[in-house]
């Protein structure tokens, strides 16, 4: 009795590539359908020709999505010399710890000097990350910012203190991070020139290629 050579009607959503192919043996039947990708595709082979579409599955990711990219966040300090330090001012110039989550990243004291408009370009991995400012070893609730990155999106965000005490006996700074529009953000930076790369903490150095974005002048509006 004649076998048929016929498809079946129903295919699977696998392995898309190679049912536009039919892989049929010379003058027998159709051998089966691809139901797991690659590693079937090749028990489904049975000449050169079509084993090239095969190989071209290996090579291709079987409908995973590519890879994400990096979030780009511009850190930048801005406030001012006149008040800093004063008590119950919000804008002081911020020379603290920023961290995400609680690792420290870097530091916005530039030696032993306090200098205003510094910026600061890094990579971060999409996702939710609690970012925050701090003169301790970690930061408390009121020093963080909730940012949920998007991939390849672009953010800023400034850097300011807030200072606390009695005037002429006592203060301390808090530091506080804002979400700024891009537009803000570039008025900010007029004059702002990049930290240098030593401003990274220690544990974070080695991270240094794949971290910083080097850039000589704040970034543009994307």
């Amino acid at each position: 009795e004649r076998i048929s050579t016929q498809r079946p009607n129903t295919l699977p959503q696998t392995c898309l590539l190679a049912h536009a192919f039919p892989l049929q043996s010379r003058g027998g039947p159709y051998i089966g359908q691809v139901f797991m990708g690659p590693v079937c595709c090749f028990w489904e082979c049975v000449n050169l020709k079509r084993c090239l579409w095969c190989l071209i599955l290996l090579l291709c990711p079987g409908g995973g999505a590519a890879q994400a990219q990096d979030a780009v966040v511009t850190f930048y300090s801005h406030g001012s010399l006149l008040t800093t330090g004063l008590p119950g001012t919000v804008h002081d110039v911020y020379i603290g710890g920023v961290f995400d989550g609680a690792q420290g990243i870097f530091s916005f004291r530039d030696g032993f000097f306090a200098h205003n408009n510094r910026f600061l370009t890094l990579r971060f991995a999409p996702g939710p990350h609690t970012f925050g400012a701090s003169n301790g070893k970690r930061p408390e609730s009121r020093e963080t910012l909730d940012v949920d990155l998007k991939a390849g999106g672009q953010y800023f965000i400034r850097a300011q203190g807030e200072s606390k005490g009695v005037p002429g006996i006592w203060t301390i700074q808090h530091g506080r991070l804002d979400l700024m529009s891009c537009a803000d953000a570039q008025k900010d930076m007029e004059k702002a020139k990049p930290l240098d790369e030593k401003a990274l903490w220690k544990k974070m150095r080695p991270q240094r290629a794949s971290l910083i974005v080097d850039e000589s002048s704040p970034p543009s509006c994307q």
